[in-house]
Parts: structure tokens; sequence; C-alpha cells
């Protein structure tokens, strides 16, 4: 009777083991994985969920932040090299990593990464169109570019794997593409050819130009002037008209058509958020930023915008705090290495 009883728990006890070292990695897995934020460019890390909070430091294009609670549709609360703050969503981008594999392969990602060119085109001609779970040396350009803009932070290993997937989608995302991973002759020609407004291009006629505003910036486009602009990220134009501005240039979509295209840009929120630009003007084109608040006045009857909205260049000011406002400025500056 005993050595029945002693059977039936050394049966449990095997069983018990058994359920724990299956389920176990798994449990483990998931557990390391945790949402965290990348930022896309060079971003500031404010106090308040407020562009005209008091800036901590500036989290450089690529670092990684811990998401924290209290996040917004417009502003991402993090921790950064041990600072809390909030930085615009706009210049990050979330994803699901598992942080211990991520630190330990960063001496060999890092070490990959400081050995890339600054400029996609540098690569050499585009790959061929791929999808998850194929390899080689044009998977591996793909993630070299991918990380050449910030989406990935991988080892290019040329496996097109979970990490990459992502990785594409973000960019996908960012360019207002399907969503789905896969690296098909649209993401590929957004990414490397002549669509992709990042990559200087020989095809492009004009020369992307990047004035200061207080060195004569302030009166290459006149008051009254219309214009044209391209936001850089979707590459959507639309017209505009310069009608005052001091600090930098208030300016009002030219038509309601106009108007529902930069909302369209905002997302079809209107937001203060900064997104980098060019502006076409008697064959010049120049590199700027922009928000998408409508505000205070209007002059312009029937284009469905209530309001204006600011267009800075390198050093403007906003008319607020007349101080240079450095989320446009990281704008500006990513508006400079795109071209028309």
């Amino acid at each position: 009777m005993i050595k029945k009883r002693c059977g039936i728990g050394t049966a449990f006890l095997l069983i018990l083991v058994t359920i724990t070292a299956i389920f176990l990695p798994f449990t483990t897995s998931n557990a390391a994985e945790v949402k965290v934020a990348i930022a896309e460019e060079n971003v500031i890390l404010r106090t308040k969920p407020d562009a005209k909070s008091e800036g901590q430091t500036t989290v450089k294009k690529g670092d990684i932040m811990t998401l924290l609670d209290g996040s917004t549709a417009e502003w991402a609360h993090v921790e950064y090299k041990k600072k809390t703050g909030y930085v615009s969503r706009d210049y990050v981008k979330y994803r699901y990593m598992d942080l211990t594999a991520a630190s330990s392969s960063s001496s060999s990602s890092s070490s990959s990464s400081a050995k890339l060119p600054d400029k996609i085109s540098e690569l050499g001609d585009p790959p061929d169109p791929m999808k998850p779970g194929d390899s080689g040396k044009d998977v591996k350009k793909l993630q070299q570019a991918l990380t050449i803009e910030g989406y990935f932070r991988g080892s290019c290993d040329g496996d097109y794997g979970d990490y990459t997937v992502a990785a594409v989608k973000d960019f996908q995302a960012s360019r207002g593409l399907t969503q789905d991973g896969v690296a098909g002759a649209g993401t590929i020609k957004y990414l490397f050819g002549v669509s992709r407004t990042n990559t200087s291009s020989s095809s492009s006629k004009y020369k992307t130009e990047k004035p200061n505003w207080y060195s004569g910036g302030s009166s290459l486009v006149p008051k009254n002037a219309t214009f044209t602009i391209k936001d850089v990220r979707t590459g959507v134009t639309f017209n505009v008209r310069r009608w005052s501005g001091a600090n930098h240039m208030d300016c009002e979509p030219l038509t309601a058509s106009d108007t529902a295209k930069m909302k369209k840009v905002f997302g079809g929120t209107w937001k203060w958020a900064r997104r980098p630009i060019l502006i076409l003007y008697r064959g010049h084109v120049y590199a700027a930023s922009m928000n998408g608040m409508p505000h205070e006045d209007n002059i312009t009857p029937g284009n469905d915008f209530d309001g204006h909205f600011c267009v800075h260049f390198a050093g403007s000011k906003t008319h607020g705090s007349d101080k240079v406002d450095a989320d446009h400025q990281a704008a500006v500056n990513e508006a400079a290495r795109a071209t028309w």
C-alpha cells in the first residue's frame, strides 16, 4: 500500500517537472519583452507634455527609451538615462523589444553600424523585393538601410526575422504605406529609389538649401507670396501663402483642398507637433519646419483653416518666447537631408 502511494506521488512530481520545463522558457521570454520608444530623429526630452516646457536633454536618433505610464496620442512619457519626461510622438516609434537580447547584441550591432555610410545611396544599387524568411545579401542591405534611418537596431546578419519585420512595418507606417512587414517593390522604392526623400538623388533638379532666418532667410519668401510645401516624411505637397511673421513665417493653406492635404499629413488631427518640410519657391528649395495647429488670425476666406500655422527656418524663433525652438530646428535639419 505504501509502495503504491509512493509510485503515484513520484508520477505526479514527474508530470509537474515536465510541465514546468515546457512552459518556463515561454514565460521567461515574454517577461523579458517590453514596450519601448525609439527616437527616429534627435528629439528634446521635456519636463512636461508641452512643446513650450523646459528641455532636459536631447535623445539621440536611434536611442531606446523605457516607456512609462501616462503617454498620450501626442506625447510619450519615457525614462532616458535616469531622467523621466516627455518626447513628441512625431519623433519616436513604439516597439516590443527583448532588452536583454538587445543589450547582449549591442556591441556587435554597434560595431557594424559604425561602419555604415551616412546615406543610403552609398550602399549601392537597391536590392530586389523580399519577404520574411528570406536571407542573403539583399536582406543585409535592407537591414543596413533601415539601420541608417534609425528603424533597425539589431545585427545586420542577412536573416529576415521578426526584428526586421518590425523595422519594415515602422518604416512603412512613416511613409503611409501598408504595414505588412514585406519589403515589396513599393517599400524598396521609397527606401532606396527616386521616391525616397531622405536620399540625395541626381534626378532632382533642385538643390536643397538651408538658409538662416536672420542672415537673409526672412526675405527669401516675401509676405503675400504663394509657394508649395512638401512634407518630407509622406511626400504630400500643398500650396500655401505667407501673410505675416517677424521671427518666422506665418502661413495659411491656399484653398480648402490644400487644407485637407495638410491635415492628412498630421494624421487627420491638427497638432502643434513639428514636421520637416521643403519649400519650393521660384526655382529654389528651402529646408524648413512647420507645426500643424491653426491659431490666431486668418486672412484667406474659404480655405477651411481657422487661423494660420508657423513655418520655421534655421535659426528662427517663436513669437511667444522669442527663442529658438529645438524641435523646429531638429525638423529643419531633417529636411536639409531631403531632396525635392
